[in-house]
């Protein structure tokens, strides 16, 4: 998928729910994520009720990476399941209602914030955000909020790191999501302009208290 999607180097493959470039980051974790295997897959839908695959549909927006992902997914769970997806697009507002109203039985989207896991994390995957767009799957482990909370009360940033990796451990074993690509931040400036920091969450910022862009002669 990512060499498909990302044809310039746009984006490198994901394992776990939180960017290489984050802190809290694992690598070990990234040997735990889940082969491809079609075999296996139709024995789990089989042992699940199954076996002759059903139908279902995935929500997107309507940004073009977004539908060809969709496709990619179509076609390989057509192919090797037997399950009829239909892909149902939207602008932005629509699809974050019908994600975060729990009515999308498969939802595709990005999520991008701070380098601090917390960021990422406790909204994905605290049950405090159960029916918010980042936790609408509904994760809900004790253990997980638990080591979540404790992060969020660490003043050590080693100590924080430690409690993170436990969470991401705990999510990378439940596999509540598909994650599949670190989208990169690419940027083309003339040399001429001074003072423009590259933010992970895309945003263009100029003018701020700590941020001001100018350009040179």
């Amino acid at each position: 998928m990512v060499r498909g999607l990302y044809r310039y180097g746009q984006g490198q493959r994901a394992y776990i729910p939180l960017p290489p470039g984050s802190w809290g980051y694992d690598k070990s974790l990234e040997s735990t994520f889940p082969a491809y295997n079609p075999t296996e897959a139709k024995r789990l839908l089989t042992e699940a009720g199954y076996p002759n695959g059903f139908d279902t549909e995935i929500y997107i927006t309507d940004n073009q990476v977004r539908i060809n992902t969709a496709t990619i997914i179509q076609k390989y769970l057509k192919d090797n399941l037997n399950i009829n997806v239909q892909i149902k697009t939207s602008e932005w507002g629509t699809f974050s209602a019908i994600g975060s109203g729990g009515k999308a039985p498969i939802y595709g989207m990005s999520w991008t914030w701070y380098p601090d896991p917390y960021f990422f994390l406790n909204n994905l995957f605290h049950s405090n955000q159960i029916g918010s767009l980042g936790n609408r799957q509904g994760f809900n482990i004790p253990e997980m909020d638990t080591l979540l909370d404790k992060a969020s009360s660490a003043s050590a940033l080693e100590e924080r790191a430690g409690y993170y990796k436990q969470a991401l451990k705990l999510a990378s074993e439940q596999l509540p999501m598909l994650v599949y690509v670190n989208e990169k931040a690419t940027y083309g400036f003339s040399p001429k302009v001074q003072g423009f920091e590259l933010r992970a969450d895309k945003k263009n910022v100029f003018v701020s208290e700590s941020i001001n862009v100018w350009l040179s002669e």
